[in-house]
């Protein structure tokens, strides 16, 4: 337990490691700090196969000398399968830790909890222990717990639109409506298909497709594109009115006026009243 470096906020943020750290203060003196191990990796008895310009042989390693290429060896190979760098893990190992203890998700378990064994002072549990941490990770299915835990975003932005009208984008199967221009979905890696709502008065483009999320969000740029509407000239013509004399027509709520024999409105095809 750390008397320099306080307790970060993904261990905060895990039930079971706070506790474990809180809770031991008796014996660590330290009310709360920086909890160590995060996690445990084999250690001792290794073989490993070694060459070098004098040789070639099997030798018996021990310690940090194993465990931490081992670790960085399985990270690098997690990196490659999920086409993304973890980056810094350690947020990631105390959400899925946590996750596994609550039995939150279906998926097999990223970690081997180590539940027996002690050192001096403490003892290992099913879970976290200030003695080996979360135990050691299964690699395959800590890419697949990632699956489901780890989410991004797709931002669909529309462009066209007068101001705030009502738009809405179908992602898999789930609706979002704005009247802004950007609509967001929070999702985990995949592919996903998409259908934009049509709006009376426009063309979308595009207005279907498939994404797909890969480890960093995704922006797609929807373009809307008012319809040309064709309209016709509705012409009125009056005779009998002396010259200069104004006269009205009223069509279709519209009143127009004119003090010659003409009177003309654009309108789109329809049927319409008319009062003169």
């Amino acid at each position: 337990m750390s008397s320099v470096f306080p307790e970060p906020s993904w261990q905060l943020s895990s039930s079971m490691a706070n506790s474990a750290i809180t809770s031991n203060s008796s014996l660590t003196g330290v009310s709360s700090g920086r909890g160590a191990p995060d996690i445990a990796a084999d250690a001792t008895n290794m073989l490993i196969y070694i060459t070098t310009s004098s040789g070639s042989g099997f030798q018996t390693v021990s310690g940090t000398s194993v465990a931490s290429p081992l670790m960085a060896g399985m990270i690098a190979t997690i990196d490659n399968y999920m086409g993304s760098e973890e980056g810094f893990i350690n947020s990631l190992i105390y959400k899925l830790g946590q996750a596994q203890v609550n039995g939150s998700y279906t998926s097999a378990p990223p970690f081997y909890f180590i539940y027996n064994g002690s050192n001096s002072k403490f003892s290992s549990a099913n879970g976290y222990s200030l003695v080996v941490g979360w135990g050691t990770i299964n690699a395959y299915n800590f890419v697949n717990s990632q699956l489901g835990v780890i989410t991004y975003t797709i931002t669909f932005r529309e462009t066209g639109l007068a101001f705030s009208t009502l738009w809405s984008v179908t992602l898999n199967g789930n609706t979002e409506s704005s009247t802004s221009s950007l609509i967001t979905f929070t999702i985990p890696k995949g592919t996903y298909s998409f259908t934009i709502g049509s709006v009376t008065g426009y063309t979308v483009s595009p207005s279907s497709g498939s994404l797909t999320v890969n480890g960093s969000n995704v922006n797609e740029a929807i373009t809307f594109t008012p319809v040309s509407v064709k309209t016709y000239s509705v012409t009125f013509t009056e005779t009998g009115l002396p010259s200069g004399i104004l006269w009205s027509v009223k069509l279709n709520g519209l009143t127009e006026t004119s003090t010659n024999g003409t009177i003309i409105f654009n309108e789109t095809n329809g049927t319409y009243s008319y009062v003169i």
